[in-house]
């Protein structure tokens, strides 16, 4: 082979590949996905969705308030609004952290305001995991292992590290008060 054979071959290899990349062509799906925010409690994982949360806060002086229930924790100043501070342990079939009157949360612990139309409160939460973008087709239904207090909650579950975690309804947290 002489030089002007070699150099047509290499010009004919190189037009074939740039035709190769023109029919191979990666095209970009819009996947609709939604923001949650996933915490702890206890060992278990759940999430709300973002739509909901407004702030999560590092742990604040909380302030006992007697006579309320053993789900109110207490009452947070946030910016000159008092809000209340709810542990929804015992909403969803967990033991209950008895707070006392002198509330102290650990360093870990957040609060997590969240709000509906007509209802706003802080929930504390062991700590707060991540907050992220998930794809709509990796949440599942609740599965009916999912049973007792926690199933009026949950209302859909997706794999995150292996683990799975619970999407809890925001807006049913106000009818169990």
């Amino acid at each position: 082979m002489d030089k002007t054979e070699t150099a047509s071959k290499s010009d004919s290899l190189l037009a074939e590949v740039k035709s190769l990349r023109g029919r191979r062509q990666i095209v970009d799906v819009e996947e609709k996905t939604v923001k949650l925010v996933i915490f702890s409690l206890d060992d278990n994982m759940f999430a709300f969705y973002g739509d909901f949360i407004k702030e999560i806060l590092q742990s604040l002086k909380v302030f006992f308030v007697p006579g309320c229930p053993d789900f109110i924790v207490g009452v947070i100043n946030i910016r000159g609004d008092i809000e209340s501070v709810l542990d929804i342990r015992g909403f969803l079939g967990c033991a209950p952290k008895n707070y006392g009157t002198d509330i102290t949360l650990q360093k870990n612990n957040r609060i997590v305001i969240g709000q509906t139309d007509d209802f706003k409160s802080g929930i504390v939460v062991d700590s707060v995991v991540d907050v992220l973008d998930v794809s709509v087709h990796s949440i599942k239904a609740s599965t009916a292992a999912i049973s007792g207090a926690l199933k009026d909650f949950a209302i859909g579950e997706f794999l995150y590290s292996d683990k799975n975690v619970i999407i809890l309804d925001f807006n049913k947290i106000p009818d169990k008060l």
